[in-house]
C-alpha cells in the first residue's frame, strides 16, 4: 500500500505544477499543434467518415467513480430537464433541481455518441458530429446517485460561424436560465413525502481565448455557472449551486497537453443517502498525447478528484489515478487499443484501496448513421489492513448512437462498475445500468424527446467485520417538448414530465417514488 499522506500530496503537487505549465503556455493560438483530432488519442479520420465534414475521433475517457464526482455518475438517473440541449461548445449548462442524477443526463442529452462508464465512472466520447466540441467534456459532477446535478452543456451552435468571427482570438458568451418545477417528493422519502414548487434562476458566462473553435491548437477557456434554487414548501433548502471549469491546451510538434480543472457546490437529494446532501466536488485531469505514428497514438493521463460533504455521517473521499491508453487506427472506421490504469482511493470510514484495471477500447463508425464505443475489462481491488480480501470484478461500458435521419437521434448506454458509498460506512456498490434517449426535430423548431432507463445497485462490504446486503433498483421515464424561438437554439422554452422510482430491499429507508413537472426558459447570447 502506498503511504497515503506522502503519495497524496506528491501527486497533487505534481499535477498542479504540470497544469500551471500548460496554462502558462496555452495562450499561443499560432502554434502548429499536433495532428490529433480532439486530443484524445486517435489520428483524425478522413472528413468523409464523419458528419458535417468533421472526422470522427475519440477513445472513451476513463474516470473511476468515487461515489462519483460530475460529474458524475453511477446510474442512469433521471435525465435533466435540460436533457434536450444537444451537445455544445461548452461543458457547462444550467444546474436544475430535476437533475441531480447526472449519469443518464450526460449520456442521453447529446445527439452524438457518448459512453457510459469505464471502470467506475460515466465518461463521454468525442461527438461524431463535432469531435472538438465534446473532446474535453469530463464526467458530470457530482454524479454518485444524485437526483439533481449541474447540467453541463449549452445549446449547440448550429449556424455556421462567419469568417470574421472565426478569426477572433477571444470570445465571451453570457447565458441566462430560469425554471419553474413541481416536485411531489423533494426529499425522496418512502413515507410523509413533501411536495413543493421549485423556482430556479441561473446566470453564467464563458470566456475563451485562442483556438477555442476548433480546439486543435492552443486555447484557454474559463467557464462559470450559478443557479439559485428556491423551494416553496422548504425554504431551508434554498441554495446557490455553482460550477466552474478551467480548461487549457498547448501543442508541440510531437506532443499535445490538455489540462482541465472543475469545481462545483451542489445541494440536493441523493439516492445513496436517501436525504439532502451539500457537497463540494473537485477534479483535475492532465493529458499528454503523442502521435507515435500516423495510425498509433499514445496517451498518458494523470487524474485527481475529491468530494467533501458538510453534513454529518457522510464519507469524504479522494482518488488519484494514472492511466496509459495507446490506440491504433485499424481502418478509417475502426480504432482499437488497450488501456492500463492504476489508482489509489482514500475514503473516510473505509480502508484505503488500491486498484488496477486492464481494459480494451474499441470505437467503430459503422455508417454515417450508426456509431459504437465500447470499453470492457477486469478490475482488481486491494484493501488496506482491516479491509476485505482482494477481489476482481468485470467492468464495461457501451455507448451507441443511431441517427436514422437528419431529425431523429437515438442514444443507447449500458455499463457495470464499482463505486464507494458516500453514506454507508465501509460499503461499496456495484452499479449495472442501461439508458435510452430519443430526440426528434419536428416542424423545424419543435423538439420532442423521450428518455428512460434503470440501474441495479448491489452493496458490498469493504470491511472484514461488516456484512452488507442492500439492493436498489432505480427506474425513470421522462418525456419532454422544446420550442426554439430562434433557429440556432439560442432562445428556447421547454416543458417536461418525469416519473422516478427506487425499489429497495430496505424499502422503508431507501424506497421512494416521485413525479416532477416543469417548464424552463433558457437563452445563450
Amino acid at each position: 500500500m502506498f503511504p497515503g499522506f506522502t503519495f497524496r500530496y506528491l501527486f497533487a503537487v505534481a499535477l498542479l505544477a504540470c497544469g500551471a505549465t500548460v496554462c502558462g503556455q496555452s495562450a499561443n493560438p499560432s502554434d502548429a499543434g499536433a495532428i490529433l483530432e480532439g486530443g484524445r488519442g486517435l489520428p483524425t479520420p478522413p472528413p468523409d467518415q464523419g458528419t458535417n465534414g468533421q472526422g470522427v475521433s475519440g477513445v472513451m475517457k476513463p474516470w473511476r467513480a468515487v461515489p462519483n464526482l460530475n460529474g458524475s455518475p453511477t446510474e442512469p438517473s433521471p435525465p435533466s430537464p435540460d436533457a434536450d440541449q444537444q451537445g455544445s461548445d461548452s461543458p457547462l449548462k444550467p444546474m436544475t433541481a430535476g437533475d441531480l442524477n447526472a449519469p443518464s443526463e450526460t449520456l442521453l442529452q447529446s445527439d452524438n455518441p457518448v459512453s457510459p462508464m469505464d471502470t467506475n465512472q460515466l465518461v463521454s466520447v468525442e461527438e461524431a458530429t463535432n469531435p472538438d466540441d465534446a473532446d474535453h467534456l469530463e464526467p458530470a459532477i457530482p454524479g454518485d446517485n444524485m437526483t439533481r446535478a449541474p447540467s453541463m452543456n449549452l445549446p449547440r451552435e448550429i449556424v455556421e460561424v462567419p469568417n470574421e468571427e472565426s478569426r477572433h482570438l477571444w470570445r465571451i458568451v453570457p447565458r441566462l436560465f430560469t425554471q419553474f418545477e413541481y416536485d411531489s417528493n423533494i426529499y425522496i422519502t418512502k413515507s410523509n413525502p413533501v411536495a413543493s414548487s421549485l423556482t430556479t434562476l441561473g446566470l453564467g458566462f464563458r470566456a475563451e481565448y485562442g483556438d477555442f473553435l476548433s480546439k486543435n491548437e492552443a486555447f484557454l477557456v474559463a467557464d462559470y455557472y450559478a443557479t439559485y434554487n428556491m423551494y416553496g414548501k422548504a425554504p431551508q433548502e434554498n441554495s446557490l449551486d455553482q460550477i466552474a471549469q478551467l480548461e487549457a491546451q498547448y501543442s508541440w510538434h510531437i506532443l499535445k497537453t490538455h489540462f482541465s480543472s472543475m469545481y462545483s457546490y451542489i445541494n440536493g437529494p441523493n439516492r445513496d443517502t436517501g436525504s439532502f446532501v451539500k457537497g463540494t466536488y473537485v477534479q483535475n485531469t492532465l493529458d499528454f498525447i503523442h502521435p507515435y505514428s500516423p495510425k498509433t497514438t499514445l496517451t498518458l493521463t494523470l487524474a485527481q478528484r475529491g468530494q467533501i460533504f458538510s453534513g454529518p455521517g457522510l464519507q469524504d473521499s479522494e482518488f488519484y489515478e494514472v492511466r496509459f491508453s495507446p490506440s491504433y487506427q485499424l481502418t478509417p472506421k475502426i480504432s482499437l487499443g488497450p488501456q492500463a490504469l492504476v489508482g489509489v482511493n482514500t475514503v473516510a470510514g473505509s480502508p484505503d484501496q488500491r486498484y488496477q484495471t486492464l481494459s480494451g477500447v474499441a470505437n467503430y463508425l459503422f455508417t454515417g448513421k450508426l456509431s459504437l464505443q465500447a470499453l470492457g475489462g477486469f478490475e482488481f481491488n486491494e484493501y488496506a489492513s482491516g479491509g476485505q480480501s482482494s477481489f476482481g470484478l468485470g467492468v464495461f461500458s457501451l455507448g451507441s448512437t443511431y441517427t436514422p435521419n437528419a431529425s431523429t437521434t437515438c442514444n443507447l448506454t449500458a455499463y457495470r462498475n464499482l463505486n464507494n458509498s458516500a453514506s454507508l460506512q465501509g460499503q461499496d456498490y456495484i452499479a449495472t445500468g442501461v439508458a435510452l434517449g430519443i430526440h426528434h426535430q419536428m416542424w423545424t423548431r419543435w423538439q420532442p424527446d423521450l428518455q428512460f432507463g434503470m440501474e441495479n445497485d448491489q452493496y458490498i462490504s469493504n470491511l472484514s467485520t461488516l456484512q452488507s446486503g442492500r439492493v436498489d433498483n432505480y427506474y425513470f421515464l421522462m418525456p419532454g417538448l422544446q420550442y426554439n424561438f430562434l433557429k440556432d437554439d439560442r432562445l428556447s422554452l421547454r416543458i417536461y414530465y418525469q416519473i422516478r422510482t427506487n425499489i429497495s430491499n430496505e424499502e422503508q429507508t431507501y424506497g421512494w417514488q416521485d413525479n416532477q413537472a416543469g417548464i424552463q426558459l433558457k437563452s445563450t447570447f
